[in-house]
């Protein structure tokens, strides 16, 4: 059975080598028995189960539309929360104070709360739109993003894993490049996935294109927005479905064309400035392909070795809802070649 399973799934199966199995009727269960209770009965807690509960269910926390980023208040969007508007600006302070005291991630403010001194750890999945980065973050942290073959993600989605030593940050956004997104639009999204994940999966097809590497350089313009010590996130190039005698060929293409953009910037690169956990190019195999997992344990591994931005959650409540509110008072206008700050 285990050897069907593990054929058709193509997922691992060692842990089942330890499965075992024993069959007993109902008439000699001694339920009763004290010993019985303690070897075949399990205890939690109420409110960590519930906790634990409530983290299945991802919140929307942000979209970016008409050419703005706007956070949402409880998962919803309304221009008529107080301070989530633009009316009553009384400076650029007291203004992203005010918007920052308002943004609320629903029932996780109170998780947040409750683990208030746990560490952070926060991964995001972002790339092309419609490549599989919602299956793949949901299969790396244990969350439930919605997936499909279409478009199926606006904006940012939250959701949580809490574990002993972390709390798990997972972050998904939607597909750049879409009909649905403007440049300016796609550059509020993507700046905001930089500035708070200690992670980030950017999924890619084969190659290099400019597009891409222009969408990678029109963003560092505006991180002046921002103390460029905030950016210490390490960049994952995930190269999709990559055959296996070909990944070596890929990542050797795609570090030299990297290092040909990094080259004509000089020192003052998008890559040494934005991500300073540094750059990484994964070639990822196919789905069918059983190295699929192994491949997925590997960034797990990654990502425990990352060191946490963010000393507890508090600290990341704060800092997170300051750069939302940054972002939503932000306005510019992008040209063929650079961004202006209005």
């Amino acid at each position: 059975m285990f050897k069907n399973l593990k054929r058709s799934t193509k997922k691992p199966t060692s842990i089942l080598e330890e499965f075992t199995t024993s069959v007993i009727t109902f008439q000699k269960l001694d339920v009763e028995n004290a010993k019985f209770q303690k070897k075949f009965s399990s205890e939690c807690q109420l409110g960590e189960w519930i906790i634990q509960l409530c983290c299945l269910i991802p919140i929307q926390i942000a979209v970016a539309r008409n050419n703005l980023f706007q956070p949402l208040r409880d998962g919803l969007f309304s221009n008529d929360h107080v301070g989530l508007d633009d009316d009553g600006d009384d400076g650029y302070g007291l203004h992203v104070d005010g918007i920052a005291n308002n943004i609320s991630f629903g029932w996780y403010e109170g998780i947040f709360k409750h683990f208030g001194d746990k560490k952070i750890k926060v991964v995001s999945s972002m790339g092309e739109q419609s490549c599989g980065k919602s299956f793949m973050l949901n299969h790396l942290v244990g969350t439930t993003f919605d997936v499909s073959a279409m478009r199926c993600t606006e904006g940012v989605w939250m959701s949580l894993v809490n574990t002993k030593k972390y709390i798990y940050v997972a972050l998904d956004f939607e597909g750049l490049k879409s009909l649905e997104r403007t440049p300016q639009e796609d550059l509020f999204l993507t700046l905001f996935n930089t500035v708070v994940s200690d992670l980030i999966l950017f999924k890619n097809q084969f190659a290099v294109n400019r597009d891409m590497s222009t969408m990678f350089q029109r963003f560092q313009g505006d991180a002046t927005l921002f103390d460029s010590e905030i950016f210490q996130a390490k960049l994952c190039i995930i190269i999709k479905d990559v055959p296996s005698a070909d990944r070596e060929d890929i990542v050797r293409e795609f570090m030299i064309k990297f290092s040909q953009l990094v080259s004509e910037e000089g020192e003052d690169n998008f890559i040494s400035r934005m991500y300073k956990g540094g750059l990484e190019v994964i070639p990822w195999p196919m789905f069918n392909d059983a190295s699929w997992f192994k491949t997925l344990s590997g960034v797990n591994k990654k990502l425990e070795k990352q060191e946490a931005k963010y000393e507890n959650a508090r600290t990341f409540l704060q800092n997170t809802k300051v750069t939302m509110a940054k972002l939503k008072v932000c306005k510019f206008y992008i040209t063929s070649n650079e961004i202006i700050i209005i």
